[in-house]
């Protein structure tokens, strides 16, 4: 754990911390975003009072993204729900456009530490310590998970940032700077089992101990978990997030058992 403080608070004391959390941001909201505002009108709620505390979460509307993609505009292309002056963004990351223009996700500095911290504590729950040194495959392009990068210095690891493309980079890296972890995708890290194999190259007696897979599903499905395990010799953990909420907000520990919320 990276803060045990915080992750082993006891649950009633943590609901009351949410249920406060919630009722600020639902009071934010009404006062800052346009498209809220629209939205939890139209549902009936027309104002934060209403709208109550986490117990009634149940009662609010979906949004969904073509709702927000919808409200982008030439003169506004974030979209309608944001929340804060421009100069206050600090970032802004966008998804791929394969279906169109991209979506763009703007942060204030206090949104990319919360990205942060949480990604740190979805990371360290797979045993992930100080000192230890871990390669990754994460570019910190256009895409949110650039922002997963700056985890490992909150955790204090030695942070061997290889980045996509080169497989023989990363596997040299590994050989020369022995890291006790790697972080990829789970099928980066497949591809790199075959491509060892077909080298003759001893991925499973190298220096990697725990294999961290995200960005995409597949690496809790126990077959090809197992798979991942043989080939690198190595423990696998998955970690999740969604790109409009966090990097990393789910991480699994040594248990193997499910996520904890980072």
């Amino acid at each position: 754990m990276l803060a045990p403080e915080v992750e082993t608070r006891p649950w009633a004391e943590q609901v009351a911390l949410d249920d406060a959390s919630y009722r600020r941001q639902v009071e934010y909201l009404f006062a800052r975003s346009a498209f809220y505002c629209a939205k939890l009108g139209a549902a009936g709620f027309g104002n934060a009072r209403q709208v109550g505390g986490l117990a009634d979460i149940h009662k609010l509307p979906f949004t969904e993204k073509a709702e927000i993609r919808a409200s982008c505009t030439p003169d506004n292309p974030i979209g309608s729900h944001l929340c804060v002056e421009r100069a206050d963004i600090v970032r802004i990351y966008s998804t791929s456009g394969t279906t169109g223009t991209p979506s763009y996700i703007p942060l204030t500095a206090q949104d990319l530490d919360n990205w942060v911290t949480g990604s740190a504590r979805s990371y360290a729950a797979s045993g992930l310590k100080a000192g230890q040194r871990l390669v990754s495959t994460y570019n910190a392009g256009p895409f949110v998970a650039g922002a997963a990068l700056a985890s490992m210095d909150r955790i204090g690891l030695c942070h061997i940032p290889v980045g996509t493309g080169n497989t023989e980079r990363l596997i040299k890296a590994i050989q020369l700077l022995e890291p006790e972890a790697a972080v990829l995708t789970p099928s980066y890290a497949a591809h790199l089992v075959e491509w060892a194999a077909e080298r003759g190259v001893d991925l499973a007696g190298s220096s990697v101990e725990r294999v961290l897979v995200a960005g995409e599903p597949g690496g809790g499905e126990p077959a090809f978990r197992a798979r991942l395990e043989k080939g690198w010799g190595a423990r696998v953990t998955e970690a999740m997030g969604i790109g409009d909420i966090g990097i990393s907000l789910w991480g699994e520990c040594e248990h193997q058992a499910g996520m904890h919320l980072g």
